[in-house]
């Protein structure tokens, strides 16, 4: 399956596991910051889903977020 057919809402959990994975520690090195930046311009996030996946909830379970993942 190719990047264009995947749904939005799996892109942004995507992106939102990258943020997870690159925060978990609380501590944001600038070439994370942006890795996290080129993966949400790929995954063509507009600007509300990118604030969404930049202010994520590091206590949320990213075994759950990644089981939720349809495409």
């Amino acid at each position: 399956m190719g990047l264009k057919s995947m749904k939005m809402k799996d892109k942004v959990t995507i992106c939102g596991l990258v943020a997870h994975a690159i925060m978990i520690d609380y501590k944001l090195r600038d070439e994370e910051l942006q890795l996290l930046e080129r993966v949400m311009e790929r995954y063509g996030l507009d600007e509300q889903q990118r604030k969404a996946v930049r202010a994520r909830d590091l206590k949320e379970d990213p075994v759950v977020a990644a089981a939720s993942i349809d495409s």
